[in-house]
Order: C-alpha cells, then structure tokens, then sequence
C-alpha cells in the first residue's frame, strides 16, 4: 500500500487518508500500525476516527443484540459500543496518536516523505482566496510562532525548490 499511495503522489494527486480502529479483528497495536504507515506513506492529511456503530446499520444490530452497545450517540473520539479491544486502552493509545500524527515534527516528515515523491502536472494561478491563507500561513507560522518558525522556512523552501507547483495547490 505504501508504493501504491507513493505512485498516487509521483502522477501529481494527494493521497487524503480516513483511518478507523475498533473493529473487533483489530490488534492491540492497531494505531501505532496507522500512524507508521501514514508517516512512511507520506499521507499528508490523514484522519483518525474509532469506529461507531451507527443506527440502522448492520453493526448497531450486532452490538446491540450482543449487549455491547453503550448508547446512540456518535461522537468523535468516543465509541458507542464497547469494542473487544479494552475501551480505556484503546481510548489512550487513540490520544496518543492523535498527538503524535498532528505533532508539527512528524507533520514535517510526512510533509517531507510526500514531496520526495509529488510532481503536480501543471503550474495554475493560484487564486485570491489562497493567496490571503497562503499570506495568514506565513504570518503565523513562519513570523509568529517562533519555536517552529525555522523549520516552517526550511519546509516551504523545499517545497519551492522539490515542486514549486505544488505552491499553487
């Protein structure tokens, strides 16, 4: 999968990644296995849900009729049934990724990995809705937060320099 989402980037697209844990044949190691191979992917916008059974659903039945369903209500970061994995360590080690795949050090990997491979197909004019984020961007993470002002610096040099095109995106 890493090589398939690597040639996604090398044809000019960005892999955006949804991943779900919970499901009952899940390991106990489950998030860590995630997390490894979004950084090593280089999926730059990754998503990280616990799985929740929703009403109507074939799942909601099941849980339901095994008297694993804690109540309705969905929410993120919570499960409405109780998993076979235990809920509090699963809870934790869901915490624990979270912090660490939306770190700004391993966000700057990931960024790093994804333009290892990324060549945009063609340079386009970037408008003026993105032009005022790419400005705000610059402001505050490149002026105002100066414990990661510098690496901020040296990320959109690389960028300009591995796919300026990429810029406009």
């Amino acid at each position: 999968l890493v090589s398939a989402v690597r040639m996604i980037h090398r044809h000019g697209l960005a892999v955006v990644g949804t991943f779900i844990a919970g499901f009952d044949a899940d390991p106990p190691d489950v998030l860590r296995r995630q997390a490894d191979f979004i950084q090593e992917a280089g999926i730059v916008m990754p998503k990280l849900w616990l799985l929740q059974a929703f009403p109507g659903t074939r799942l909601h039945r099941r849980v339901a009729r095994e008297g694993r369903l804690r109540s309705n209500a969905i929410g993120e970061g919570t499960m409405n049934f109780s998993p076979r994995l235990d809920l509090s360590e699963l809870g934790r080690a869901y915490r624990e990724t979270l912090a660490y795949i939306y770190g700004p050090e391993a966000t700057r990997a990931r960024m790093r990995r994804f333009l290892e491979d990324y060549r945009p197909r063609a340079l386009r004019r970037p408008a003026w809705r993105e032009l005022r984020i790419f400005a705000r961007s610059l402001l505050r993470q490149g002026v105002m937060d100066g414990r990661h002002s510098l690496d901020y610096w040296r990320l959109l040099a690389l960028v300009a320099r591995r796919a300026p095109g990429a810029l406009a995106d």
